[in-house]
């Protein structure tokens, strides 16, 4: 009697090509993942943290001083105004204001802290992007150092006149 023809079994060549499939959608994600762009918050992170306890010391200072202090976006005429205790701005002070992009670090910008007689200054926001930004205000002032920061939303200018030109965010 012959021998019968052994049927084809296609576990095998199955597992095969499932293997082959899996291991090269993770070869592809793998390539996909590495070529995305990963902005970190900051590129000397490390360096910062090791600072961290001094940054820790300008908020505490900074702390009775906050119902001095006032970051205040006017989206009519695109400005937004900083208010630091008078007492500061007769001083020695020395300072910036960097405008934080948390979602985009190139659109980043640092300015000088230059107060006027009252504590004033006004920063033109013509320019920054509509969006969510973060405030960060560092100055010192008779060797003492000072941190504040603050979220502002940038939004279109409103022609509503019932809008309040002033309100904090």
């Amino acid at each position: 009697m012959p021998d019968p023809k052994p049927s084809f079994n296609p576990w095998p060549v199955a597992l095969i090509a499932f293997f082959a499939v899996f291991i090269s959608s993770v070869v592809a994600f793998a390539i996909f993942a590495i070529g995305q762009p990963v902005d970190l918050v900051k590129k000397d992170y490390y360096s910062d943290e090791i600072r961290f306890q001094t940054q820790i010391d300008r908020e505490a200072r900074t702390r009775p001083l906050t119902n001095q202090i006032a970051v205040l976006y006017d989206p009519s005429a695109k400005q937004i105004q900083i208010q630091l205790p008078s007492a500061h701005a007769a001083s020695d002070l020395k300072g910036s204001v960097q405008l934080y992009r948390p979602s985009n670090a190139s659109l980043d910008r640092n300015e000088a802290l230059v107060l006027n007689a009252q504590g004033v200054q006004q920063l033109n926001a013509d320019r920054l992007e509509p969006g969510r930004w973060q405030v960060k205000l560092r100055w010192s002032t008779q060797g003492e150092e000072f941190s504040f920061d603050q979220p502002i939303m940038i939004e279109v200018a409103n022609s509503d006149p019932r809008s309040s030109p002033n309100r904090p965010l």
